[in-house]
């Protein structure tokens, strides 16, 4: 099943507030303030300043950490997303790599070209699209149907069904047959 693109919080922000330049120009970990906010990728960045806002409207596949801010090491030792602690970085070839430790970023920062390698295969299985018959069938008689969402809920518990959105929010659903 396809993943968000960036690692955000339920409120839509990206790696939790911090700013993703500050990373590149001050070589460390800030808050940013939502009052110098940018969205890209669906999501809401935050900055410290104007200043760090600009470059990354800029040029922002340059400042975004790579694998949309999941954390590297689980990505490139297990394929799975998982959520990172900001604070918990490095820059390797002038990229950002996010960690949810201080031993799985030193672990990835060991061999940072094999685990990038495997990484990006990870992310790339990730993120294909992973439409089943079933589930497109399921699509298809909610749109279709009077049935209330309450009862497809638990066929499709990763997904928010409303039954005023007729399926318009399931992101991919257009590789279905309706």
């Amino acid at each position: 099943m396809a993943l968000d693109k960036v690692n955000q919080t339920f409120f839509g922000v990206a790696i939790k507030g911090y700013d993703a330049v500050a990373y590149h120009t001050e070589g460390q970990a800030l808050k940013g303030n939502k009052s110098f906010s940018y969205v890209w990728n669906d999501a809401k960045w935050y900055f410290a300043h104007s200043e760090n806002r600009d470059l990354f409207a800029a040029d922002p596949e340059r400042y975004a950490p790579q694998y949309g801010g999941y954390w590297a090491r689980t990505l490139s030792s297990t394929g799975k997303a998982v959520g990172v602690y900001p604070e918990v970085f490095k820059i390797f070839d002038g990229k950002l790599y996010l960690s949810g430790s201080k031993g799985g970023r030193d672990t990835f920062a060991a061999k940072p070209v094999e685990n990038i390698k495997k990484a990006d295969e990870n992310w790339d299985d990730l993120n294909k699209p992973d439409w089943s018959p079933a589930l497109c069938l399921i699509v298809v008689v909610q749109k279709r149907s009077a049935i209330p969402s309450f009862f497809l809920q638990p066929l499709m518990p990763q997904f928010l069904i409303s039954e005023h959105n007729y399926g318009k929010r399931y992101t991919g659903f257009e590789n279905c047959s309706i």
